[in-house]
């Protein structure tokens, strides 16, 4: 069961009509146990996910509208709307807490009729000044002067604590510190036709009535304004009054058959169902269905339930979803590929139903011997007796089973095939072949293979006059059929003498000066006849069949002819081309001979070519390379001497030596070194000191726009920041180098100290605060005039509140010092010390 809302669509919004007594249906949710889980919500300004000091777990599981800084809002929204004029009673329930600064404006639980998207600002509860709406507004600070803090309730436009209108209560009494608080606190808003209740940790705090009849978004904003503080929330469940739809577990029938689904009745409820087919009725809690399925696999069908309250039926329904699996009908249906075979003659049996392999196949083959093929198929079967045989099937799958399916095959007998042929022939003679088997009928098929051979004459059962072109082995092979029913095939072997070959080998071309043998490599024997031509080349030695040394003192192409004789046949010609070839004349050149190091260098081969060259380079650096056109690379600095050796496809080869060919010389490196990297405005001066080496030439930029030509220098900045020293150097032959070095410039700090202050006496300036900038590491320690400790605090935002610890008895009005220690950015430690007048 899949249960959804479902909000009626009218006039671009969704409406609800609630009258259950009871809210327990889930409209909206901001919860998470490891990470907040915010699909659906909308938020704005600074809201995060994140982790506060407020829970005792480490997990981002609350929503941070905002962070301890001044001036800044955020906001989160549910982005499904509701209608108040038709969801009459709705809860809200969610945990918050505002602490960690100095006391800010506060949260609100808001109900607008506009999409908050973009609009909130830095005070009054990140809210816009023009924005309509319900706020229950948890008011940390009040601006009209009451007793901080304050639970407040409005609804209209805008928002302020001093308008006319708003229902709120204040700390008058004392007991509403929990507002403010650093741990959670548990708030729950109703909402019934008008009345708005406020409870806090399980208190009515407040109550008020507003009526509304708008469709609107439900969420939380917040801000700090002048002051700091987090603020953020948790678990936040929005529960609705709507009926729970219950369309049942899935289900599945067989194709023509019939279920139920849904549920039972709920006399409040009403039910309406969709689509509509296989449904016997559609207004009922558990309607039955009836489906088919022509298909080969199973079909879902998704049902849909529509719930909503009997007394206002349709507005505001929740969605439930069933799916009724329509299982196909199994069909055993198959074909045979021939109904009537011969004994002992496989057939082929194929399924042909609608079901797939998975599926469960009982055959019965009525004695027949099943050559191949398993569950689903295709077989090959035969039988060893002759007559009707009866082939059935049944098939099921998916639960369903098929009726019986039924075939019949008639198994004949087979006829004999035999032949006379003699044993060997000569290349081109001819040979009687024919059938000399028991007489058969008219109506025989004679089916010969004679493998290549040339028929001169014969037909059906011979005899066959028959003569083959190739020498070798053939085989002659017979197939009868009679009545459809084949024969076994038949096969003698006939040997075929062979006409001789001339083939030989030979190198196609060798060296100036060297030898190379010829050998012949036919079929015929050494006593056979053998007609050589050698078209003027050398041979050294040789006779009949060979083999043959020849010589390379005579340079050229030549074309050697053999033909071959034996048994009276004559081979065809064969004949090869070989060639004396001169040695390689080597040449080479390089794009570069002088550069910096490392110097890679484009060698070029320029050796006139010839077929199969092939390449070896040796510098003296001891670089090698087999490619024609190396590029090899010189990282050290000196002159290096170049050799090239070239040997052609015959092994013919030359060298050539360039001695010092190549001149490598020394590659400047850039560096250098600035002091100091961390600078304050206080002495914005760098030392930048050379560190180069090889280098003629340098040039600097320092990441303001100004640049140096000289090796070391010194540079004042006029402004924070990071910077980028880059130094580029270069030698004589426009080598070049570059390294750079970061520079921080950071502001000076600044301390403003007040020397008196009036705590308690008129609600201004009640605490004691230094104002000091760019800093780190702060403590302030606060004595009286007896070297009492009165305060110590790392915090610099905390101040003194003219108590002894920010937390005990008042400081009666006198004079007190103070020391101050803390560290600037650049790691200077720094101390002050001076006096403060309390005035009471």
């Amino acid at each position: 069961m899949r249960t959804t809302l479902h909000l009626l669509i009218t006039t671009a919004a969704f409406f609800c009509t609630l009258k259950a007594r009871s809210q327990t249906y889930v409209f909206a949710q901001l919860q998470g146990f490891i990470t907040m889980n915010t699909t659906g919500w909308n938020m704005n300004g600074a809201a995060a996910v994140g982790d506060t000091p407020g829970d005792v777990d480490p997990f981002n599981n609350e929503m941070v509208l905002t962070n301890v800084v001044q001036n800044t809002n955020g906001g989160i929204f549910y982005g499904t709307p509701i209608n108040l004029a038709m969801c009459t009673r709705w809860t809200a329930e969610f945990e918050y807490r505002v602490w960690d600064g100095t006391g800010a404006d506060g949260l609100a639980f808001c109900f607008l009729p506009n999409p908050p998207v973009g609009f909130l600002i830095g005070s009054d509860m990140g809210l816009p000044p023009a924005a309509p709406g319900l706020k229950v507004v948890f008011d940390s600070f009040d601006n009209c002067g009451n007793m901080n803090p304050e639970l407040q309730i409005y609804e209209g436009t805008g928002y302020g604590e001093c308008i006319a209108g708003i229902s709120k209560i204040d700390n008058a009494l004392g007991n509403m510190w929990f507002l403010r608080s650093t741990n959670y606190n548990a708030a729950r808003i109703t909402y019934d036709n008008g009345l708005i209740q406020v409870y806090v940790n399980g208190n009515l705090m407040l109550s008020a009535n507003f009526p509304i009849n708008y469709v609107g978004y439900m969420g939380f904003t917040a801000s700090t304004g002048n002051s700091t503080d987090r603020h953020s929330i948790r678990n936040v469940i929005i529960y609705t009054e709507q009926a729970t739809s219950n369309a049942g577990p899935d289900v599945s029938i067989c194709s023509g058959g019939t279920t139920q689904i849904g549920a039972a009745n709920n006399a409040n409820y009403h039910y309406s169902w969709s689509p509509v087919n296989g449904l016997n009725q559609t207004n009922i809690s558990n309607p039955q269905v009836t489906l088919t399925n022509g298909a080969n696999t199973p079909v879902v069908e998704q049902y849909i339930v529509s719930t909503s309250m009997a007394n206002n039926a349709g507005v505001c329904p929740t969605n439930d979803t069933v799916n009724v699996t329509v299982n196909p009908m199994p069909l055993a249906d198959f074909s045979i590929a021939d109904d009537t075979i011969c004994l002992n003659v496989q057939t082929g049996i194929t399924y042909t139903g609608n079901m797939t392999g998975t599926a469960a196949y009982t055959w019965n083959f009525d004695g027949g011997t099943v050559a191949s093929g398993a569950g689903q198929g295709p077989y090959q079967v035969s039988w060893a007796t002759p007559g009707n045989k009866t082939v059935t099937l049944s098939v099921s799958q998916y639960g369903c089973t098929s009726t019986l399916f039924t075939q019949n095959i008639e198994v004949l007998p087979q006829p004999v095939a035999s032949f006379a042929a003699p044993p060997q022939l000569c290349l081109n003679e001819t040979g009687n072949i024919s059938y000399n088997g028991a007489p058969l009928g008219p109506t025989a098929t004679y089916t010969w293979d004679f493998d290549g051979g040339t028929v001169a004459s014969g037909t059906d059962g011979g005899p066959y006059d028959v003569s083959w072109g190739t020498a070798g082995t053939v085989n002659v092979s017979l197939e009868i059929s009679q009545f459809g029913c084949t024969s076994p095939v038949q096969t003698q072997a006939i040997t075929i003498y062979p006409i001789p070959t001339s083939a030989f080998t030979v190198a196609p071309a060798i060296c100036e000066g060297k030898t190379t043998t010829l050998t012949y490599t036919g079929t015929a024997g050494a006593g056979a006849g053998y007609d050589w031509d050698f078209d003027g080349a050398q041979v050294i030695s040789g006779n009949g069949q060979g083999p043959y040394q020849m010589g390379g003192n005579t340079i050229g192409a030549f074309q050697i002819t053999l033909s071959v004789t034996e048994n009276g046949c004559t081979s065809p010609e064969t004949t090869q081309p070989f060639e004396v070839q001169e040695a390689p004349s080597v040449d080479f050149s390089a794009t570069t001979v002088t550069g910096c190091n490392p110097l890679p260098v484009q060698f070029n081969n320029l050796t006139p070519a010839q077929p199969g060259n092939t390449f070896h380079w040796l510098a003296s650096n001891g670089n090698t390379s087999t490619l024609e056109n190396p590029v090899i690379t010189f990282p050290q600095t000196g002159s290096f001497t170049i050799f090239l050796k070239v040997t052609n496809a015959l092994g013919c080869a030359d060298s050539l030596t360039r001695t010092n060919y190549i001149s490598v010389i020394p590659q400047p490196v850039a560096g250098f070194n600035v002091v100091p990297v961390e600078i304050t405005m206080a002495d914005p001066m760098a030392t930048i000191s050379d560190e180069s080496q090889n280098a003629d030439f340098w040039s600097y930029t320092v990441g303001d726009g100004n640049t140096y030509t000289v090796p070391s220098f010194t540079h004042n900045y006029t402004a924070p920041g990071d910077y980028i020293i880059q130094q580029t150097v270069s030698n004589t032959i426009g080598c070049m180098d570059v390294m750079t070095i970061p520079v921080r410039v950071m502001p000076a700090s600044s301390a403003y100290i007040p020397n008196s202050f009036t705590p308690g006496v008129n609600g201004i300036n009640d605490r004691w605060l230094p104002v000091i900038s760019f800093i780190t590491h702060y403590n302030l320690t606060i004595f009286d005039r007896w070297g009492g400790v009165v305060l110590v605090s790392e915090n610099i935002y905390e101040g003194w509140d003219g108590t002894y610890h920010n937390a005990g008895d008042p400081a009666k009005g006198d004079v007190f010092s103070y020391r101050i220690r803390y560290t600037e950015l650049t790691g200077k430690a720094r101390e002050l010390f001076g006096h403060i007048t309390v005035i009471r």
